[in-house]
């Protein structure tokens, strides 16, 4: 799959994406990426695979994953993003969800 510039890594017959790819087409830091297929946020980790220490995200959860913002205080919800495509361009929407 590609998509701005950005392609997917086959590996073993399915898709990944590399961490500077999903950041890039994510909008977030390679490091914050790092964090959250390590860890997670709120919701859940990253679905990821490590190979000779490098991490692989797996293609679905560019548009599966709930990104969440922190700093918020509880009574507010969680604002989530997700991404999905549009004629070929990646588009992102936001919803604030009740904890």
């Amino acid at each position: 799959m590609k998509i701005q510039e950005e392609e997917t890594v086959n590996i073993n017959g399915k898709e990944y994406w590399t961490i500077k790819s999903f950041a890039t087409l994510s909008q977030r830091t390679e490091r914050v990426i790092r964090k959250l297929a390590s860890g997670g946020n709120r919701q859940r980790k990253l679905k990821s695979v490590t190979i000779n220490g490098r991490v692989y995200i797996e293609q679905d959860e560019l548009f599966d994953f709930p990104f969440t913002t922190g700093g918020r205080p509880a009574s507010m919800g969680d604002f989530i993003e997700k991404f999905y495509l549009s004629d070929g361009e990646l588009m992102r929407e936001e919803a604030c969800v009740k904890r």
